[in-house]
C-alpha cells in the first residue's frame, strides 16, 4: 500500500493471481462448434477425479440419456496438462439401466469408478459432446489366442518356404504333416484369429469383425496375407481403460 493509500500495480496484479488461481477450472462437456468435422475424433485423456453430481448437471441433449437422480462425473486432462478439463457423465453402476461404466470398470478390471484415478482412457466426440470409447459388451475371448495364430500359421508359411526352397518338398507330402496342416489351417488359425479378435472388440477402440476374419483366416493362400494385417491392426487398437 502506499502513502496516499493506494495499493501498488504489483500488489493489484498479485491479488488478481491469486484470485485466478483460487477460481476452479470448469469443466467442459462439449467442444467448441466445429460443424461437425471433429465427430468420431479419438484422443487420450487422463482420469484426474471423480464424483457423484445431480443429474441435473448433465446436458439435457446429452448422447447418453442419464435416468438417475445422480449421474457420476469423470474429469480429466491430457497427460502433463491441468486445462482445459473435460467431464463424462454416466450413470452410476448399480443404478439404471446405463452400463457403459461397468464396462469400462470391467475392462480396467477394478471394482469402482474412483480406482479410474489416473488412468487413461480413449475419448470421442458424439453428437457434439465428450464421449468415453466404450466396447460394445463385457471383456470377452482372450489375448493369449495371439500365439495360436502364430502356431496355426506355422505349416503354410513352411509350404511357402519349400515352394521357394526346394528341399523338404517330400515333407511337407506326409500324411502327419499334412493332417497338422489342415488342422492348423482349418481350426487352431480361425478359431485363434476369432478368440483373439472378440478380446480386442470387448477391450480396445478396434472395430473389427472377429467372425470375419476367421473366415478370412481360413482361406488357404489367402490367410498369408489376411493374417499380417490383422496382426497390424491388432498393433494399432488401444486400450479403453
Amino acid at each position: 500500500m502506499t502513502e496516499d493509500g493506494e495499493q501498488s500495480v504489483a500488489e493489484v496484479e498479485s491479488d488478481e493471481s491469486e484470485a485466478a488461481e483460487e477460481e476452479p477450472v470448469e469443466p467442459i462437456a462439449s467442444p467448441p462448434d466445429t460443424d461437425g468435422e471433429d465427430e468420431g475424433e479419438q484422443f487420450t485423456a487422463v482420469v484426474r477425479e471423480v464424483e457423484e453430481v445431480p443429474a441435473s448437471n448433465v446436458p439435457t441433449d446429452y448422447p447418453a440419456g442419464i435416468d438417475t437422480a445422480e449421474a457420476v462425473a469423470v474429469r480429466l486432462t491430457v497427460r502433463k496438462t491441468d486445462e482445459p478439463v473435460f467431464v463424462l457423465y454416466f450413470e452410476p453402476t448399480d443404478r439404471g439401466p446405463d452400463d457403459r461404466l461397468a464396462r469400462l470398470l470391467a475392462v480396467a478390471g477394478v471394482a469402482s469408478a474412483e480406482e479410474l484415478v489416473d488412468r487413461e482412457l480413449i475419448l470421442t466426440i458424439s453428437e457434439g459432446y465428450y464421449a468415453p470409447v466404450v466396447p460394445d459388451g463385457e471383456p470377452r475371448g482372450t489375448a493369449s489366442a495371439v500365439y495360436g495364430i502364430f502356431a496355426g500359421l506355422a505349416p503354410s508359411a513352411v509350404i511357402g518356404l519349400v515352394g521357394i526352397f526346394s528341399p523338404g518338398a517330400a515333407f511337407i507330402a506326409t500324411t502327419p504333416f499334412v493332417v497338422g496342416w489342415l488342422a492348423a489351417t482349418f481350426l487352431l488359425l480361425p478359431l485363434s484369429i476369432y478368440l483373439d479378435a472378440l478380446n480386442l472388440r470387448t477391450t480396445t477402440n478396434w472395430t473389427g469383425g472377429p467372425q470375419k476374419w476367421a473366415v478370412m483366416a481360413a482361406l488357404p493362400g489367402l490367410n498369408i496375407v489376411i493374417v499380417p494385417l490383422y496382426l497390424i491392426a491388432r498393433e494399432n487398437a488401444d486400450q479403453v481403460a
